[in-house]
C-alpha cells in the first residue's frame, strides 16, 4: 500500500506511508487533477501522480512493475515506473504531458535522475500530443452533446436533461483544448490554468451553455490550424528518448 497525507500548504513536506520498499522515496510525485489546475473546491478529490526508476531486479529479472494504484476515499495517488511513464509521454497521453510541466509548489517528490528526464520535455513534443488533446477533447464535448453515454453516469446525464449540457464534460473539453494551444503557441503548460476562475464557474454549472459552444469551437479551430501549422509530420526522435531512458536506468542501478 501507498498513501500520501498531503500538506497542501507545502506540498514537498507531505508524509509518504508504505510497505513497498522501492515506494518509500519515489523519483517523481505531483499533484495533479482540480487542484493543480485551480479550479478545486471543498468536494475535489486529491489526486497525485508519479513515476519511480526501478531497482535492477526489476529491469534485469523476472519481476516487473508497470504501476501502483491506492484509491481511498477522495485520495487517489498512482505512481508508475519510469519506463511505462516514458511509453506515456510517446504514446501522446495527457496527464503524462501535464505532469512535465507541473510547478514546484504542486511537487512532493523529485529527484536527481527525474529532473533530467523532465528537463528533456521537447523530446516528447510532437504531432501526436497535438492530435491527442485534440481526440480527448472532441470525446469530452460528444459527452458534453450526451452523444456519447458510455461512462457517463446518472449525474451527468441529468446534467444534460436539466442544462441542456453536461458542464462537468464540458469543462474538460474546454481546459484540455486551452492545454493544446498554450503547448502549441508558447511550448508549456501554464498552472493554475488560463481562465480557471471561469472554468470553476462552469465545472459547476454556473455558465450557460450558448458561451460555452462558442469558445470549444472557436478552440478547436485554433488548434487544428495550430496542428497544421507548426506540428505536421513532427514526429518525436523515438532513439534520443530511447538513449535518454537508457542511460537514466543505467545510472539509477549503477549509481554512477
Amino acid at each position: 500500500m501507498l498513501k500520501i497525507e498531503l500538506n497542501k500548504e507545502k506540498v514537498s513536506e507531505s508524509i509518504i506511508t508504505t510497505d513497498i520498499e522501492y515506494l518509500k522515496s519515489p523519483d517523481f510525485l505531483c499533484v495533479v487533477g482540480s487542484i493543480l489546475y485551480g479550479t478545486n473546491n471543498d468536494d475535489s478529490d486529491i489526486d497525485i501522480r508519479g513515476f519511480n526508476f526501478m531497482p535492477k531486479e526489476y529491469l534485469l529479472g523476472i519481476k516487473k512493475f508497470e504501476q501502483h494504484q491506492n484509491l481511498t476515499g477522495k485520495d487517489d495517488t498512482i505512481v508508475w515506473s519510469a519506463d511505462k511513464f516514458v511509453r506515456m509521454l510517446v504514446y501522446g497521453s495527457t496527464i503524462a504531458f501535464e505532469m512535465l510541466f507541473c510547478p514546484d509548489n504542486m511537487i512532493i517528490r523529485r529527484s536527481e535522475l527525474a529532473s533530467v528526464l523532465l528537463g528533456n520535455k521537447d523530446l516528447f513534443i510532437s504531432e501526436k500530443i497535438i492530435k491527442s488533446i485534440l481526440g480527448y477533447s472532441k470525446h469530452e464535448w460528444r459527452k458534453t452533446l450526451g452523444k456519447v453515454t458510455r461512462d457517463l453516469g446518472e449525474k451527468r446525464k441529468k446534467h444534460i436533461e436539466e442544462k441542456g449540457y453536461s458542464y462537468k464534460n464540458s469543462y474538460h473539453a474546454l481546459r484540455i483544448l486551452q492545454t493544446g494551444i498554450e503547448l502549441g503557441t508558447i511550448g508549456k503548460i501554464k498552472f493554475p490554468v488560463t481562465n480557471c476562475e471561469f472554468l470553476s464557474l462552469l465545472k459547476c454549472g454556473k455558465v450557460d451553455f450558448t458561451p460555452v459552444e462558442t469558445m470549444y469551437n472557436d478552440g478547436v479551430t485554433q488548434l487544428e490550424q495550430i496542428l497544421n501549422d507548426k506540428f505536421k509530420n513532427k514526429k518525436q526522435d523515438v532513439d534520443r528518448i530511447n538513449d535518454l531512458l537508457c542511460m537514466l536506468n543505467y545510472k539509477n542501478i549503477t549509481g554512477d
